[in-house]
């Protein structure tokens, strides 16, 4: 007797929880945490290697506002070029919804004179075997923020009375890795 009362109690435990929860949203938590947060001392590093394997006869300064500088050739020589890098310009957050954080860092590209090209150098961390890997750049873009693996950010273009060295139209844009590409999305 004790035990079919037990059995039956121990059913209308199960049953009444079964029944108690259906109807409330039921949210597992721990898929927002991220499992791996982004290294910016790693990314930097990785950055500078990066660069450094993408010219020839490579030589690395800092200041002491955090820049590191790689520079290539002479210059006012064909091919002079020098990469400006600051840890201070790393923005983190998981790009591709695998709860690892992951990063883009701004390289700004002098050639000589007042050329000069601003690159984003997007960064996928692994936490299978926790290093990084450059993904892609995202170039002519301030980018602001990642949220919600999506990029936010803001890019200028000129009117048609703004002199050539600065563009007064901001727009504010948004991107996405979708398969594999940096896809522009709309708001």
């Amino acid at each position: 007797m004790k035990r079919k009362l037990l059995f039956i109690t121990l059913i209308f435990i199960v049953f009444y929880s079964c029944n108690n929860n259906s109807n409330k949203e039921i949210k597992n938590i721990e898929s927002d945490k991220l499992i791996a947060k982004a290294d910016k001392k790693a990314i930097l590093e990785e950055t500078k290697k990066y660069l450094i394997s993408q010219v020839k006869n490579a030589s690395i300064s800092n200041d002491k506002y955090g820049n590191v500088f790689i520079e290539s050739g002479v210059y006012g020589d064909e091919g002079y070029i020098v990469y400006t890098i600051n840890k201070k310009d790393i923005i983190t957050g998981d790009l591709n919804g695998d709860r690892c954080e992951d990063a883009i860092i701004k390289i700004v590209a002098s050639y000589g004179g007042n050329l000069a090209n601003t690159y984003n150098l997007i960064w996928f961390n692994s936490y299978v075997d926790n290093k990084y890997k450059a993904f892609d750049y995202l170039n002519d873009v301030e980018i602001k923020s990642i949220n919600n693996n999506i990029i936010h950010g803001i890019v200028s273009k000129y009117a048609s009375n703004d002199p050539q060295c600065c563009p007064s139209i901001k727009t504010k844009v948004k991107y996405q890795i979708i398969n594999n590409k940096i896809v522009k999305i709309k708001d």
